[in-house]
């Protein structure tokens, strides 16, 4: 930089080999002191665990140094000014990287483990920031392409869709950090619902827990649905085998108390 926006003669800017010292301790915080008067360029050649580097053409910032040790705002690519002022009236220069996005899979089988596909869940979000304020539930579609299509453009914009092209297989990608709770909410035609939540966490649940990098990708497992029985009259619901064979089984031990009634009296 020049007075007056005059053209910087680069022949002039040379390296500094010197090493500074950061005399902040406080995390996420830098303070460099004793820089000599000039134009300097600041370039983050390594981000923080599970963070990204911004692109190549954003990726600097500029800042002078005066004669008299002032130093300037610290300035983006675009000469945007990254002074920001925090909740506690505090400004400062801020440059910000952008988290790593996660990403989670499940599976929707029958109780033999073929998969089933058709199936709607509702999935419930709590970010990190604020775990105590979820957003509103978001419905999950399970996507199987009959034309071969490999990408779902409909998830381009939203991690609330399902990227895994295979019936009966789910894929969610750039999930936020924070706890995420899918429900199954319609079942696979002929099937059953399993209602169970099954909660997982990307990341941390709450901004006061350190970073976990195993939690990025979650394998929430496979969900079964056992085979819905319409047929019984009168019911005023679904029914499954298992549902069945319990209602037989308590038949059959409530005849057999019945019987041994009956007898016991012919006797006496």
């Amino acid at each position: 930089m020049a007075d007056n926006n005059q053209t910087v003669d680069t022949t002039r800017c040379t390296g500094n080999a010197e090493t500074y010292t950061d005399s902040d301790t406080t995390e996420g915080a830098i303070n460099v002191k004793g820089l000599p008067a000039g134009t300097y360029t600041l370039v983050e050649t390594v981000a923080p665990v599970l963070h990204e580097l911004p692109d190549a053409a954003d990726a600097w910032y500029t800042f002078t140094i005066s004669e008299d040790g002032v130093a300037s705002d610290i300035a983006d690519a675009k000469g945007g000014t990254t002074m920001l002022t925090d909740a506690s009236g505090t400004s400062m220069n801020t440059i910000g990287d952008t988290r790593a996005t996660g990403s989670a899979t499940w599976k929707k089988t029958d109780i033999a483990g073929n998969a089933l596909g058709g199936s709607t869940w509702k999935v419930t979000f709590c970010p990190d920031s604020s775990p105590n304020s979820c957003d509103e539930p978001v419905t999950i579609t399970d996507w199987a392409p009959t034309d071969g299509s490999a990408t779902h453009t409909e998830c381009s914009a939203t991690w609330a869709c399902d990227t895994d092209s295979a019936a009966g297989s789910f894929k969610l990608t750039s999930l936020p950090w924070g706890t995420y709770t899918p429900v199954e909410q319609k079942a696979p035609n002929g099937y059953v619902a399993d209602t169970t939540p099954r909660t997982f966490t990307i990341v941390r649940s709450k901004a006061a827990d350190p970073i976990d990098a195993t939690q990025l990708a979650k394998d929430v497992g496979s969900t079964e649905n056992e085979i819905s029985i319409t047929s019984l009259p009168m019911t005023g619901g679904e029914w499954t085998p298992r549902n069945v064979a319990l209602i037989g089984i308590s038949a059959l031990v409530l005849a057999a108390v019945s019987y041994g009634i009956v007898k016991r009296r012919r006797r006496g």
